[in-house]
């Protein structure tokens, strides 16, 4: 029965295990499926923008071709061929606009036919074939933007622009004076197609609700109109992508509008042939994951069936050792296998009474010490001088000045007070030297100070009450003698690679004279002498009994006058900045 209860709990164990990386893969495999389609999205519309943009500047091209025809001199001539007897050769006239007519058609990569009404004339030249004027065809066909015309039984049909002088007559065909009407052939759009589907590999095509679809030769047409209707079903085609499901087989789909009204570039890609892969993949996982299940359930079986004795000796001396008892110690089994656990079991056993003991002696001289540092860092007369501050303010009836200095008195004491652990976060010690300097400025009203420590610094773990006692000595010894005010500056520095970080704190105080100072720093490292202040020799040394060598404080002589405290050590493995 024992046997089984264990195997039980070998089995719950490999589920409890198994369950979650299933779980945790089956969520990645769901954020890579998202990033891949994120990602092919982006690509797509990337490439859709440039081929859309290409269309759009040949579009902008031709009607600006258009609008400058109509400016021309002699185009303007048009209108007044038959007004002018002997000013205009009506014949050569015409030759020369039809010439700068083929001439602005051709001159251009993207094939194309111009034609110029002259409604007062009531006649047309053409670029191309020979145009009959006919003023109904006018009024009904001209607008302000590009109109698609569809074509005859086995033609393509063709796209229309017109520039109308003056520009308010688009809306009266008799009240304009010249018309320059610009069209090409949707073939053009088709070639550009072919052109694109070659270089890229996709099939984009442009879509009108109602107009057919006009996409590269080879092109699969009854998916593009199905596409293109689903996705105007779920109101994507306005410069958006959607999933859209065809047959069972989803496609990602990319719109852009063009700058013909109505017209929009549609790009689709089979998220089936991409994603198939990852989904192998995931499968591959999920049949190795079963494969491994089902041959450490069966490990698990024999490893415990054959090693369930041995163990029942070190169960009951890890019980034993659990209740208090560290002088168990385990005879030497019989079986080979086991003796060097054993053996290692009774070592550990023997260091971690000594170990025990040892740590519980430091613990208790730690705590002493510690009790000792706090309370040396309290200082009885600042206390005194705060409560005097309260009183003088509560006599002049300084409410506000009361007020904020019990709250932050109240959490200088609070933090202090705090003696169940010997390391806090630097951004609890921020918080305790800003109270402190608030209570200073308070007192004096000549104290400034910035603070300004990396974000990612925040978070290390450092002694108790490092900074306060370099602060407090920048303030008594420092600014509080000077006559005008003065300066404290706080700042975090991350050596490159993170391989320590430093702590500078400035004043623009009295100073320290350079021989004293290079004394004070050398004491740093010696026992500490009756004659010298404990607060900086301190700092030093739980700087470098917390983070060993490398670590310390070093004081420096600003040239400008004040003095400067370096707090360094070096970076660690665990830190996370």
């Amino acid at each position: 029965m024992r046997k089984l209860n264990t195997f039980g709990r070998v089995l719950g164990i490999l589920l409890i295990v198994t369950i979650p990386i299933g779980i945790q893969y089956s969520n990645s495999h769901q954020v890579s499926m998202k990033v891949v389609q994120k990602e092919l999205r982006e690509a797509g519309k990337q490439r859709l923008a440039g081929l859309s943009t290409q269309l759009d500047t040949v579009l902008e091209q031709l009607s600006m071709n258009a609008i400058m025809l109509g400016q021309d001199p002699t185009i303007r001539e048009f209108q007044y061929l038959y007004s002018l007897p002997g000013l205009l050769d009506p014949s050569r006239t015409k030759n020369a606009i039809v010439e700068k007519l083929v001439l602005n058609s051709t001159i251009m990569r993207w094939p194309n036919n111009i034609s110029v009404y002259a409604t007062t004339v009531q006649e047309v030249l053409s670029s191309g074939a020979r145009v009959e004027y006919d003023e109904a065809y006018l009024r009904q066909y001209m607008s302000r933007s590009w109109a698609y015309r569809s074509g005859g039984a086995g033609s393509s049909g063709k796209f229309y622009w017109y520039s109308v002088d003056p520009i308010t007559a688009y809306n009266d065909v008799k009240q304009a004076k010249l018309i320059v009407e610009v069209s090409f052939p949707a073939d053009n759009f088709i070639n550009k197609l072919d052109e694109y589907k070659a270089s890229s590999g996709s099939a984009p095509f442009l879509f009108h609700t109602g107009e057919p679809v006009i996409a590269d030769r080879l092109a699969n047409r009854s998916l593009a109109y199905r596409i293109a209707d689903a996705a105007s079903d779920k109101k994507q085609l306005q410069d958006n992508d959607s999933v859209v499901t065809i047959d069972h087989e989803q496609f990602l789909v990319n719109a852009i509008p063009t700058s013909m009204p109505n017209w929009v570039l549609i790009d689709y890609v089979p998220l089936s042939a991409i994603l198939k892969p990852i989904e192998a993949s995931r499968t591959r996982f999920y049949l190795s994951v079963g494969v491994f299940s089902l041959l450490a359930i069966g490990a698990a079986f024999f490893l415990y069936r054959d090693v369930q004795v041995p163990i029942k000796m070190l169960l009951k001396g890890v019980r034993r050792f659990k209740r208090g008892d560290y002088s168990v110690r385990i005879a030497e089994p019989s079986n080979p296998e086991f003796i060097y656990l054993v053996q290692g079991f009774n070592e550990m056993a023997v260091e971690i009474q000594g170990l025990i003991e040892k740590v519980y002696k430091e613990e208790l001289r730690s705590r002493e010490a510690t009790l000792k540092q706090l309370q040396s860092q309290i200082a009885p007369h600042f206390i005194y001088k705060c409560l005097y501050f309260i009183k003088n303010m509560a006599q002049i009836g300084n409410d506000a000045a009361v007020a904020t200095m019990c709250v932050q008195l109240g959490k200088f004491y609070r933090y202090a007070a705090r003696t169940e652990n010997q390391s806090a976060t630097l951004a609890e010690e921020v918080e305790l030297i800003r109270s402190y300097l608030m209570i200073q400025s308070l007192r004096m009203h000549k104290i400034e100070y910035r603070i300004d420590l990396p974000e990612s610094m925040l978070g290390l773990h450092v002694p108790r009450f490092l900074l306060q006692p370099i602060i407090e000595n920048a303030v008594l010894h420092g600014l509080e003698p000077l006559n005008g005010s003065g300066m404290i500056a706080v700042r975090g520095e991350i050596r490159p690679g993170f391989e320590g970080y430093r702590i500078l704190i400035e004043d623009n105080g009295c100073g320290i004279a350079p021989e004293s100072l290079a004394a004070l720093n050398r004491s740093f490292s010696f026992p500490l002498a009756e004659e010298n202040g404990c607060g900086m020799w301190n700092v030093h040394q739980r700087l470098l009994h917390y983070f060993g060598h490398g670590a310390g404080l070093t004081l420096q002589q600003l040239p400008q006058g004040g003095t400067r405290a370096i707090l360094h050590w070096p970076g660690s493995e665990h830190d996370n900045p």
